[in-house]
């Protein structure tokens, strides 16, 4: 059984040195704060923004190996016009 992912909905997926990463005072970065204030963003500039951010957070570079993707779901409408698109060309 899988889980319901409706069109406009988003997957976020990291790894642990994302929501390890720590500040001078040793908070964690707050991922899902970020991810939610930011929601408005497209995928790839969400997932640009928050390596900014993370590092911003750090005050340097990251102790860890990172990893963030953002997977959006799109409506049939979007994909069929995408698909037009490509041959348009």
């Amino acid at each position: 059984m899988g889980l319901p992912f409706a069109p406009g909905e988003r997957l976020v997926l990291h790894t642990g040195g994302v929501t390890e990463a720590r500040d001078c005072m040793g908070s964690f970065y707050p991922l899902v704060e970020r991810v939610t204030a930011w929601a408005d963003q497209r995928p790839d500039a969400l997932v640009r923004r928050s390596g900014a951010d993370l590092r911003t957070h750090t005050g340097g570079p990251l102790a860890f190996d990172t990893a963030l993707i953002v997977l959006q779901r799109e409506s049939a409408r979007v994909r069929a016009r995408n698909c037009e698109n490509r041959w348009d060309s």
